[in-house]
């Protein structure tokens, strides 16, 4: 039996840019009311952070929400704006 298997020889691909922050999938929460509240941040390269704290929240009406969250022993701001994740 023959396979034909040949190994990535390509750099995983990048996160998007964008002027929002760098593109991100994210684990999420949601509460009744629909609110999310961000779990983990999924990397392009199969690697997860865990959020350990939401510190701060601030929705806006024409430009989604934007978090103030702690990921290990840094913060971070992260923006939800159309159904998408950004990191800034």
């Amino acid at each position: 039996m023959e396979i034909d298997y040949l190994p990535s020889l390509t750099k995983p691909k990048e996160p998007e840019r964008h002027d929002d922050g760098l593109a991100v999938k994210m684990i999420v929460k949601f509460s009744e009311t629909g609110k999310p509240t961000p779990l983990y941040v999924l990397w392009n390269d199969g690697r997860k952070f865990k959020v350990s704290s939401v510190l701060d929240m601030k929705p806006r009406v024409h430009d989604g929400i934007y978090y103030t969250v702690r990921i290990g022993s840094k913060h971070k701001k992260i923006h939800f704006v159309d159904n998408k994740w950004f990191i800034l």
